[in-house]
C-alpha cells in the first residue's frame, strides 16, 4: 500500500499527533506534513502531491476554514478535513458548496473522526452511522471472562513508567473497577466507567467498517484538568491513562504506542476469551392458543375409538371376595350330676396355707421335697423283687 501524504496546518503539535496516532490504529502508511500556518499550507497545495489538508479550526493568520475556502479554489478535489476543539467557533459560511470538506469537533467525535479518515484515504465518500444504541439496548456479550490480576498488575506498572501517567485504570464492559495504580484518588473512577462502557456497543459493528475480526480502538479525552487515553481490550475491558491535563498532548505518541502494546499483552493474558462473547439464546416461542371459537367439544364420531378385547377368548369372572369365617365358640361340657361342689370347697378352706410363703425358699423348697420324697424310696429287696435291681 502506497504511503499517503497528510497536510497539518495547526499551530500546535496536537493535530500532527493526533492524526499519526490514527494511522497508527488504522495501521495505514502515510507521511505526515506540518505548516504552522495557513499561508505555509497554502503553498504546500500550490505544489501538487497533496492526498489529504487536515487542519486546526484556529491558526495564527487565518481560520480553518478560511484555509479550506482557499485550498479549494487551488485544489478542487482535495479532501480537506476540519478538526476543532469543543469551544471552537463553527464556520463555514466561506466553503463552498460541494467541496470535500468535513468539519470534526474532538473529542466527542472520536469514532466519527477515525471512519470520515479512512473514507477519505481510500477515496470514498464518509457515511454517517445510524444512531448509537442506548446503554440499555447494547448487546447481550455473556459473561465477562476472568483477568490475571497479578499479571495485568506488572503490564500496568511498566506501561505507568514508559508513559509517565499519572494514573493507570483497568475496568471491564460491566463498569467493574479491576485494578488501578497510581494518583487514581483525584479521579472519579465509578462515573468514568459509566461513561465508558456505552462505547462496547459498538466494537461488534465496527469491525466491517475498519477491517479485521478483531477491532481495536483508542479514545482520546482532551481536558483542562485531565488528558485521558482510553484502549480497548478485546470486547469486554478497557485500559484508562490519565495523565494532568497539561502533559496530555505531548504524550500522545508514547501513549498510543506503548498503550496499544500493554493492550496486547493484557489481550494475551486473557487468551481467546477476550474476542469471545456468548450470544443470548433466542427465546421460544410461545404455542399459539386456539381461538375461543375454535374451542369446542369434540363429537362423539370424530373421538378417536379405544382398543377392544379380543374376541374368541374366554372371560374370567372376576374372583368373588370371600368373608372369613369366624371361629366356633368354645363350649363348656356340664359338670356331673354327683360332684360334690360343697365338698371341694370346704376342702379349700381346710388347706394349710402356712408353707406357701416356702415356696419362694430355696432352702425351704429343698427340704420340703425330700420330705415328699421320704416315703418314696424302695429297699433293697423291693427293688430286686420288682425287677429293677437284677440279681
Amino acid at each position: 500500500m502506497t504511503a499517503q501524504r497528510i497536510l497539518v496546518a495547526d499551530s500546535t503539535a496536537l493535530t500532527a499527533q493526533i492524526i499519526r496516532a490514527a494511522l497508527d490504529l488504522l495501521e495505514r502508511p502515510g507521511v505526515v506534513i506540518e505548516a504552522h500556518g495557513g499561508a505555509d499550507a497554502l503553498q504546500e497545495v500550490q505544489r501538487g502531491g497533496m492526498d489529504l489538508l487536515v487542519s486546526a479550526a484556529v491558526l495564527q493568520d487565518m481560520r480553518g476554514f478560511e484555509l479550506a475556502s482557499k485550498a479549494n479554489r487551488v485544489a478542487p478535489n482535495l479532501p480537506i478535513i476540519i478538526l476543532a476543539g469543543a469551544d471552537d467557533p463553527e464556520d463555514d459560511s466561506e466553503i463552498p458548496v460541494g467541496a470535500p470538506v468535513y468539519h470534526l469537533v474532538r473529542p466527542a467525535d472520536g469514532d466519527r473522526f477515525v471512519r470520515v479518515l479512512h473514507a477519505v484515504m481510500d477515496g470514498q465518500e464518509p457515511t454517517e452511522p445510524s444512531a448509537a444504541p442506548a446503554a440499555s439496548a447494547l448487546p447481550d456479550l455473556g459473561p465477562v471472562p476472568p483477568v490475571n490480576v497479578g499479571a495485568v498488575s506488572e503490564i500496568m506498572h511498566k506501561l505507568l513508567t514508559n508513559v509517565g501517567a499519572m494514573a493507570i485504570i483497568l475496568m471491564d464492559r460491566s463498569g467493574a473497577v479491576l485494578q488501578e495504580i497510581g494518583a487514581v484518588g483525584y479521579v472519579d473512577r465509578e462515573h468514568l466507567a459509566r461513561t465508558l462502557v456505552p462505547m462496547f456497543g459498538h466494537m461488534l459493528t465496527i469491525g466491517p467498517v475498519v477491517g479485521g475480526k478483531r477491532p481495536q480502538a483508542i479514545h482520546y479525552y482532551d481536558g483542562d484538568e485531565f488528558d485521558i487515553f482510553v484502549l480497548t481490550i478485546g470486547l469486554h475491558h478497557f485500559l484508562c491513562m490519565v495523565f494532568e491535563g497539561t502533559t496530555g498532548a505531548r504524550n500522545f505518541g508514547v501513549a498510543t504506542t506503548y498503550g496499544r502494546r500493554s493492550a496486547q499483552e493484557i489481550v494475551d493474558s486473557i487468551g481467546r476469551a477476550a474476542f469471545e462473547f456468548t450470544a443470548p439464546a433466542p427465546a421460544a416461542k410461545p404455542k399459539p392458543r386456539p381461538a375461543a371459537q375454535d374451542r369446542r367439544p369434540i363429537p362423539a364420531s370424530e373421538r378417536p375409538t379405544l382398543p377392544t378385547r379380543p374376541t374368541g377368548l374366554p372371560v374370567m369372572p372376576p374372583p368373588a371376595s370371600k368373608k372369613p369365617e369366624p371361629p366356633p365358640e368354645p363350649t363348656l361340657e356340664p359338670l356331673p350330676d354327683d360332684v360334690d361342689l360343697e365338698g371341694m370347697l370346704a376342702g379349700l378352706q381346710n388347706l394349710d396355707m402356712s408353707k406357701v410363703d416356702d415356696l419362694f425358699n430355696p432352702d425351704k423348697l429343698a427340704e420340703i421335697a425330700a420330705d415328699a420324697n421320704e416315703g418314696n424310696r424302695l429297699s433293697y429287696e423291693e427293688a430286686q423283687q420288682m425287677g429293677v435291681i437284677n440279681q
